[in-house]
């Protein structure tokens, strides 16, 4: 397991008042990882998108609920609470649906989510399904999942604290995740302490080009020239 990423307070809150696609482009700009990675796709959807951001660091599981008969292991569930206890704050539960028919899994509801909760927890992204959405609402806890599935099926946890995929991307124990309405991207840790600087100096040059393009004093032909494009005459 590579060394993750432990922030401050303050740093966090700054993280928090950015918008996740603002921040997936101020990732580009260290040159840490190729622009095609490190963020979930449009199979991973936001379920309380008025929740505003997430930010948190990931305590990991799989998790199956459609193996009929199957055991729960309490064991596992116990690793779980254990890890959301001890992990920096906050935590993000990651659960990678390794089951057999994942459109009808649901590892979640309004249960589990009141009691990570209470230990820390304020969010979960799974590529499985959840469920008990009002309830879970007023937590302030977030989810991000394939879907919603109107039973809890035949629950098993397999695994805790191993690494998981989610949507592509691959998630450690304590890795930094920042979500919202847009998705869930992976802050690499050796920049996250520097992302929300990158960020603001993101926004600040958006905030240039479209008051320019709202101006009086717009035209193509210096869009062109902004561009690098060598126009004739």
């Amino acid at each position: 397991m590579t060394a993750k990423a432990r922030l401050t307070s303050e740093q966090l809150e700054a993280l928090r008042r950015i918008d996740s696609a603002t921040i997936a482009n101020a990732i580009e700009t260290f040159g840490v990882r190729p622009h095609t990675t490190g963020f979930m796709g449009m199979d991973i959807k936001c379920m309380m998108p008025e929740l505003g951001v997430m930010v948190g660091y990931a305590v990991t599981a799989t998790a199956d609920s459609q193996t009929d008969g199957a055991p729960f292991e309490p064991d596992v569930w116990w690793s779980i609470l254990n890890a959301v206890n001890d992990s920096p704050k906050p935590a993000v539960l990651v659960f990678q649906d390794v089951g057999p028919r994942q459109s009808h899994s649901c590892h979640f509801g309004d249960g589990m989510a009141t009691l990570t909760h209470r230990l820390g927890a304020i969010g979960l992204v799974t590529n499985g399904g959840v469920r008990d959405l009002p309830g879970v609402r007023a937590l302030g806890f977030r989810f991000f999942a394939a879907g919603l599935t109107v039973s809890h099926g035949n629950l098993r946890l397999l695994s805790s604290g191993e690494p998981v995929e989610v949507s592509g991307v691959q998630v450690e124990q304590g890795d930094l995740l920042h979500g919202d309405e847009n998705g869930v991207v992976l802050i690499p840790a050796e920049i996250a302490d520097k992302v929300a600087d990158a960020a603001r100096c993101v926004l600040d040059e958006e905030a240039e080009a479209m008051a320019y393009a709202r101006s009086e004093e717009f035209s193509l032909a210096e869009i062109g020239r902004r561009m690098g494009i060598v126009l004739n005459g």
